[in-house]
């Protein structure tokens, strides 16, 4: 069952993952996308949290959003590296992680 903490934070997510795409097509501040990536990360680590603590079902619409933005935060990170490889280990294991929880989610449906 999802909550009001559940939707309040799959909506700061989006809100925070909306936030890091403008400012890097806008151009803006680095930190600007900085934070968001954090924000976007902090409400998918939660959102993950949450489906542990009430129960672990494939079909849990929180986990998607959670691998959602979670990717944000791992591309966020990426962006500072300094290593074109690295960026890319960790760009393919976040989008990895996505796809896999999507095909979790299809498979149990």
């Amino acid at each position: 069952m999802i909550t009001r903490l559940d939707a309040a934070l799959a909506a700061g997510g989006a809100v925070a993952a909306l936030v890091w795409l403008v400012a890097g097509f806008a151009g803006h501040a680095q930190g600007a996308r900085n934070g968001a990536a954090v924000a976007a990360g902090v409400c998918g680590a939660l959102l993950a949290m949450r489906v542990g603590v009430t129960g672990r079902d494939p079909r849990d619409p929180r986990l998607l959003a959670a691998a959602t933005f979670l990717f944000c935060a791992a591309v966020g990170f990426a962006e500072q590296l300094g290593s074109d490889l690295a960026r890319g280990v960790i760009v393919v294991a976040a989008l990895a992680g996505i796809v896999t929880v999507a095909l979790r989610s299809l498979r149990h449906s």
